[in-house]
């Protein structure tokens, strides 16, 4: 038996071998080669973004009023009827009335006439209880002369008693509404207590008025007036709180109601229900908000405008310890350093500040963070 061996078998063409060998490596080393040549678009726009350019800005002397709108809504303090019962000698018959609802009442403004006799305001902190005339003296006096005084009838001075002056004034209360005045002798009557109709001036607003002809009693009283006042109170975070100051003027609006105020009363730093710090508000609205139901909802928005202040454009603002900051200089040449600032207000892109801190002048650079 003759036995099998094997023999390796022999490459007719080695040449073929090595060149297949050197192409292989060479396309290795190429696509490497070309790899690193090779770079991607985000690598690309990467490698080619320009390095950060420092952008400036200027502080500058401008109005800026604040135009945020806040919400607030509609109260009422408590009623108080006024004149339940006729004074002493006059009928109960209501002849005119001269005041309408939602009309905020001052010291001697006409109200109108009961049973022909002219019925004028006066705050219940003056103590009358008499007629008076030419001569007569007391505390009622000098608190009634007080009241004209501070109401801008000229030459009346508190002196406690009833000179020409004091019934010159009361004579032109009368006249002013073209209703007679009282006698002017001193056998006569010349202020006569039935004519003054004791009200809460503090806020008195006119909510219900007697109709001409009917007949005043407790039932219906010639005027029941709101002693707290109309109002709207709401809530003014911060900054817009500082921009609000007792006799500004705003903007109200309830659905299809629109109309004016005056803020009466601006509370201090406190936090809302959401703990955000800002300041309570009260605003006196016009008279068309006097149909309002309690609670109802108004957004109010200051219009008055603001005098010219230091002011720096908001992208200029930093945070800064809780509050703001900016990096400034006099010039760009200069070194900045941080100005720690109180904001004001905020308006169209610029920011009214005071200096807490710091250097800091209209015309000075500003970095851009």
């Amino acid at each position: 038996m003759t036995a099998l061996h094997s023999r390796p078998r022999r490459l007719n063409r080695p040449w073929l071998t090595a060149g297949f060998v050197l192409a292989v490596v060479a396309a290795l080393i190429g696509s490497f080669l070309l790899g690193g040549a090779l770079t991607t678009p985000t690598e690309k726009a990467l490698n080619s973004a320009p390095e950060r350019i420092q952008a400036f800005a200027s502080a500058e002397r401008r109005a800026v009023t604040a135009h945020a709108p806040f919400t607030g809504k509609i109260t009422r303090g408590i009623e108080q009827p006024l004149l339940t019962e006729p004074p002493s000698g006059v009928s109960a018959t209501v002849t005119h009335m001269a005041v309408a609802e939602g009309r905020t009442l001052h010291a001697f403004d006409y109200l109108g006439e009961l049973a022909g006799v002219p019925l004028f305001a006066v705050s219940s902190r003056v103590p009358l209880y008499r007629d008076l005339r030419l001569g007569d003296r007391g505390r009622d006096v000098l608190a009634f002369q007080r009241e004209l005084a501070s109401s801008g009838f000229p030459g009346v001075r508190a002196t406690g008693v009833v000179d020409e002056v004091t019934l010159e004034a009361v004579q032109l209360i009368h006249t002013n509404q073209l209703v007679p005045p009282p006698a002017r002798t001193r056998k006569e009557t010349v202020i006569r207590l039935a004519s003054f109709v004791k009200a809460d001036l503090r806020s008195a607003t006119v909510i219900r008025t007697a109709a001409v002809a009917s007949t005043v009693g407790e039932k219906n009283p010639f005027l029941t007036v709101s002693s707290g006042g109309l109002a709207v109170s709401g809530f003014a975070t911060l900054p817009l709180a500082d921009s609000l100051s007792p006799g500004a003027s705003v903007k109200l609006a309830a659905g299809t109601v629109t109309g004016t105020g005056r803020v009466a009363e601006v509370g201090p730093f406190a936090k809302n229900e959401e703990q955000v710090l800002g300041r309570a508000v009260t605003v006196h609205p016009d008279p068309s908000f006097a149909s309002l139901p309690d609670n109802r909802t108004v957004t109010v928005e200051l219009t008055s405008a603001a005098p010219p202040g230091l002011a720096v454009p908001l992208i200029a603002l930093r945070q800064h310890e809780g509050g703001y900051a900016v990096l400034a200089a006099k010039d760009r040449d200069s070194e900045p350093s941080l100005v720690r600032l109180n904001v004001t207000s905020q308006a169209e892109g610029w920011a009214a500040v005071s200096v807490l801190e710091g250097e800091l002048s209209e015309g000075h650079t500003l970095w851009i963070p």
